[in-house]
């Protein structure tokens, strides 16, 4: 098996890969980083909440991955994120306090209506 390939969750309930990723560490998992941030979309998913706190430990080294997303129109995907990863780290709200700001105080329409700038707003408030 390719190790960046057992470390890449293959669905929501692939505990043994989320683990590997955890127990592998950053810069270990860097590789995967984007198909990872894919598995906390939802952070009702049980890879989500093994990935999470993982990731959000990473800190700054995380953030241009994290970048991307909030770049993009995956509204649902970006409030568990913002929730779950980014506002557990101090590292990655200062990182990526322009992207917060301008989601917190100049949302989309989009981002208003799934409450994305909520979320961002609270994580600059921490």
């Amino acid at each position: 098996m390719h190790p960046e390939t057992s470390v890449v969750p293959s669905d929501k309930f692939d505990l043994a890969a989320a683990n590997a990723a955890v127990e592998a560490g950053w810069p270990a998992i860097k590789p995967s980083a984007d198909r990872l941030l894919q598995w906390v979309q939802d952070a009702n998913w049980p890879v989500a909440q093994v990935l999470a706190p993982a990731l959000a430990t990473v800190g700054a080294p995380l953030a241009p991955y994290v970048r991307r997303v909030l770049a993009g129109e995956d509204e649902t995907w970006k409030y568990h994120l913002i929730g779950t990863v980014v506002a557990q780290s101090q590292e990655l709200i200062s990182a990526l306090r322009p992207e917060l700001e301008r989601i917190a105080f100049f949302p989309t329409p989009s981002e208003r209506a799934e409450e994305v700038c909520d979320v961002a707003r609270e994580a600059l408030e921490q």
